[in-house]
């Protein structure tokens, strides 16, 4: 099921717990499929010098699924700046094409959290992006979701937090309140819904002598939300005032109420819009209890920094403001939402407070770089206090049944 099918049976389904979770598990089963069986894995961590006899053998029915992996790796490698011997480049890519097949990691991941130095023990406690693609339908209502994978049904629940008008287009029908909200402010930050780590984000002026030419080009790209800028307050436009710099609040609904897992502050570089790791920004570990900064700054091409590179402001130690006002904002939130269990929220600081930027139903767990281990032993207990159950993601993974937890 693609993602706009996903989107529009959510919207029409009938509050039907049952149906919900055969949903859920057709959606975990699809994800199963991009996986290698309990034998091949098995096969594989037992004979490591046997791993590209058995990727070889895969090339029959996952040629694409191999392709696709390699160009990504590739261009990976190529952004990073890293390179390798033509020996060590096809040792490390069939070992990469392992570890994606297996457990569910991007090739970046396999990059930048150094799997090859870990141990089997060390590698299984992360938290992969497998991992994250699954959770929702493991924690979550199935037609719920649509409140986290759809920004103007967020904007439709949760409008009275961002503090800030927005407004979905999706059709010619939609000019004239796009019309309206032009006229009415300065700048528009226009978001893809279809796209997210900070991809197909753009601000843009409004021209209002051209208003139906810029109209048609904005819809070209696809089903778009529309909203006004967030104005950050100075102590966080201080590390880059370019970007919004913002907070990744990670909730868990648990049995003994809302829980709060890793959590990360994420600033841009100098002159770019967007914070997202996967645009270039830098990422820093949270004290999820004090809001302060408790590691280096990290990006995905395993730079590492003590400092911003560009305002030269110290990450470690950075008190972040109001984090009690924070951390009330997201369980406030949850509130609203209890039938979602997973939710990593974006949050931005600004002179009337925190408010929230936007809400992920799949977010991913980048902290893993920050404290250079895995957190998915963390995760696992999470879902064990809202399930009442012992849980191993990688057995949901690899046993080859979709079984869902979540609460209706």
């Amino acid at each position: 099921m693609n993602r706009k099918v996903v989107y529009t049976i959510r919207k029409l389904l009938p509050d039907i717990p049952a149906l919900h979770r055969k949903l859920a598990e057709m959606k975990l089963k699809e994800f199963r499929s991009q996986l290698l069986t309990v034998e091949q894995v098995q096969k594989g961590e037992a004979d490591p010098d046997g791993i590209s006899a058995l990727i070889e053998a895969c090339e029959a029915d996952r040629g694409g699924q191999i392709r696709k992996l390699t160009e990504d790796y590739d261009a990976y490698l190529k952004a990073a700046g890293i390179t390798y011997t033509p020996e060590e480049y096809e040792s490390r890519r069939i070992r990469m094409l392992f570890d994606c097949l297996a457990y569910g990691f991007t090739p970046e991941e396999v990059e930048y959290y150094k799997l090859r130095e870990r141990t089997l023990e060390q590698k299984k406690a992360y938290y992969t992006d497998m991992n994250r693609r699954m959770m929702p339908y493991i924690m979550s209502n199935f037609k719920q979701l649509q409140y986290v994978y759809d920004k103007a049904a967020t904007y439709e629940k949760l409008g009275s937090y961002f503090k800030r008008e927005l407004i979905s287009i999706n059709g010619n029908a939609d000019f004239p309140k796009f019309e309206a909200f032009a006229k009415k402010h300065d700048a528009m930050v226009v978001k893809l819904v279809s796209d997210s780590c900070g991809h197909g984000i753009s601000l843009v002026k409004p021209d209002l002598e051209h208003l139906g030419h810029q109209f048609s080009e904005i819809l070209e790209k696809g089903k778009c939300s529309i909203e006004e800028r967030i104005i950050q307050a100075d102590v966080l436009a201080a590390f880059n005032p370019s970007s919004v710099n913002t907070a990744r609040v990670i909730s868990f609904q648990t049995r003994h109420g809302v829980q709060i897992g890793p959590c990360f502050f994420r600033t841009g570089r100098k002159g770019e819009f967007v914070d997202n790791a996967g645009s270039g920004g830098v990422f820093i570990g949270i004290d999820p209890k004090t809001g302060i900064l408790n590691s280096d700054g990290h990006d995905e091409y395993q730079h590492v920094y003590e400092e911003h590179p560009d305002s030269g402001l110290v990450f470690r130690g950075f008190q972040l403001p109001d984090w009690e006002g924070c951390i009330a904002l997201v369980k406030e939130m949850c509130a609203v939402v209890p039938e979602i269990g997973y939710i990593g929220w974006d949050l931005a600081y600004t002179d009337q407070g925190w408010i929230v930027v936007e809400a992920n139903g799949a977010s991913q767990m980048v902290s893993q770089i920050d404290y250079d281990q895995g957190c998915k032993p963390e995760i696992e207990q999470f879902i064990q206090d809202r399930t009442n159950r012992s849980i191993d993601l990688n057995r949901i993974q690899s046993d080859g049944r979709a079984r869902v937890f979540n609460v209706d």
